[in-house]
């Protein structure tokens, strides 16, 4: 509380000071002084304003930026996005249309299929090499479409267009078939799996594959789809 008192008193001694001070000051100098003081304060308060009003500028420009940025991924995606679609619409498609099982003359030359191949896609295929080969007895594995990678594709038609078939003929050879062998595959008692890769382009350069994987029985000269690795991107 002492300290308190002390504290008041000379809180009031300076300004008893200050008013002494103030009142030896004529009229014309108190106005003086008053205009200083208000020129002083309304620079401050522009100095203040200017800097509320830079920090509100630069975050409406942050904003805008993060927006024109936003946009332009926005639009960036969209254009993207149409670009694919047309690729999608006008890329060529080049699946199998049909297989065709030729007589089997002998348990030495097995036999021969015929691939038939479309282009259902609106514009050409070009650059087609293909791949294929058959498991008797067994079902088809990735393994065994792997190893059709090891060894170099066949070179088919340099371009087939829109709506356009492309038939390759293909020899089985087997030297290794006794006849009771032979019998059992020609009359579909042991499996005959058929399987190939097709590869090709489309006229934007991008490459495509296409698989195929079917069952064999040559006495009925029919082809059934197994359920596995008949797709293509």
């Amino acid at each position: 509380m002492k300290a308190f008192r002390q504290f008041k008193k000379r809180i009031a001694k300076q300004g008893e000071g200050l008013i002494n001070w103030w009142r030896n000051y004529d009229i014309k100098e108190k106005t003086q002084i008053l205009l200083v003081l208000f020129s002083c304060l309304s620079f401050i308060s522009i100095v203040v304003f200017g800097c509320i009003q830079g920090c509100q500028t630069r975050k409406a420009l942050v904003m805008s930026k993060n927006s024109n940025d936003t946009d332009n991924i926005m639009r960036i995606k969209d254009t993207l996005a149409r670009d694919r679609i047309t690729k999608m619409e006008l890329r060529a498609y080049f699946s199998i249309d049909s297989f065709k099982c030729y007589s089997f003359k002998s348990k030495i030359i097995f036999g021969k299929i015929g691939i038939k191949m479309i282009n259902t896609g609106k514009t050409p295929v070009y650059s087609i090499s293909y791949k294929n080969d058959y498991r008797i007895g067994r079902e088809v594995i990735q393994e065994d479409f792997d190893s059709l990678a090891t060894t170099e594709f066949n070179r088919g038609s340099a371009c087939i267009g829109s709506n356009q078939t492309l038939t390759i003929d293909v020899n089985i050879f087997d030297y290794s078939f006794t006849q009771g062998k032979y019998d059992s595959i020609y009359k579909g008692i042991i499996n005959t799996n058929f399987f190939g890769k097709i590869i090709y382009y489309d006229i934007f350069g991008s490459s495509h594959y296409t698989r195929y994987n079917v069952r064999l029985i040559p006495s009925e000269k029919r082809f059934y789809i197994n359920k596995n690795f008949n797709d293509g991107n």
